[in-house]
């Protein structure tokens, strides 16, 4: 989602720096009232004349508009890109964006900075440790530019949502191989079939391949496959770990084509066994919320992560 940051709703505050200066400026000019020197003069008027070009400077800048946009789909400590361009000739400036994020009732800030020259503007990404759903409560963008004397400065509430789901564990992550042992496919082969992009390669059939050199797939007789329910269960400090580790695992799970349901607070997830496509899994995961109460009959994951 697309948010207008319009900079006449700003406001120019003079700085400390702006403040000293006007003063200093001010008691020099009054010396050189009373002494007359031409040079106090002249640096009098300079010190004057940089005041006034960066407050008109700021206040040019107000005619401004900014488009603000952010990726709206992430996972875990991948940088996030905030999208900005001006849909008017501006000036070059460089200032500061910081964003108010709500995640499960828990307050996040993170700090960008943002560069605009020429047609461009450019602002260093942001990441996000963890998963979840992140909304983004208030901005405030700051500008101090070309000098620190004055700042122009505009906050605006907004509604724009970031889902973050969790990142699978990694082969340099350590993970107990026993949470992760393959459940062997039950039933027997029930057919073979052409190979398509996406099925697992351990059901290649590699004799009829070594015989017909096609690649062939195995279709196994499903009704064996018995459907397990999960929870997971974690904790603050163990959150990271537990749905990364859980997430190998419902993936693996997955590959093999073997059926589940996760529980969830008031949802579910199920895999069937024929789905393809795993950004489900992962959008369900994001905003994920164990369930109240003990939940009969299921498996819970995170206890032995």
């Amino acid at each position: 989602m697309e948010q207008n940051l319009h900079l006449k709703n700003s406001r120019i505050r003079i700085r400390r720096a702006g403040v000293y200066l006007f003063l200093f400026a001010s008691g020099l000019g009054s010396t050189t009232f009373v002494t007359g020197a031409n040079l106090l003069v002249l640096l009098d008027f300079f010190l004057f004349s940089v005041l006034a070009f960066n407050f008109f400077y700021l206040l040019f800048l107000r005619r401004g508009v900014l488009a603000l946009q952010f990726p709206t789909f992430l996972v875990e400590s991948q940088p996030a890109i905030p999208q900005i361009r001006s849909l008017n000739p501006l000036p070059p400036f460089a200032g500061t964006l910081t964003l108010i994020w709500e995640r499960f009732s828990q307050t996040k800030r993170d700090s960008t900075s943002v560069l605009h020259f020429s047609q461009e503007t450019r602002a260093l990404p942001i990441r996000f440790s963890l998963r979840g759903p992140y909304k983004l409560q208030s901005l405030k963008l700051e500008v101090e530019f070309p000098f620190p004397l004055f700042s122009l400065e505009l906050e605006l509430s907004t509604c724009v949502e970031i889902l973050v789901a969790p990142l699978a564990a990694s082969a340099g992550m350590e993970v107990d191989d026993s949470s992760f042992k393959s459940m062997e496919l039950e039933g027997e082969v029930h057919k073979i079939k052409n190979y398509l992009p996406g099925d697992p390669l351990k059901l290649i059939s590699w004799k009829h391949y070594a015989k017909f050199g096609d690649l062939m797939v195995k279709e196994f007789d499903r009704i064996s496959l018995e459907e397990v329910t999960y929870v997971i269960k974690y904790s603050q400090e163990s959150e990271r770990r537990v749905f990364s580790r859980a997430l190998c695992y419902l993936q693996h799970r997955m590959e093999n084509l073997e059926p589940f349901t996760i529980l969830g607070n008031g949802v579910h997830y199920r895999f069937d066994g024929n789905l393809k496509d795993q950004s489900g899994l992962l959008r369900f995961l994001a905003i994920y919320r164990t369930p109240a109460g003990d939940v009969k009959n299921a498996t819970i994951l995170g206890s032995s992560f």
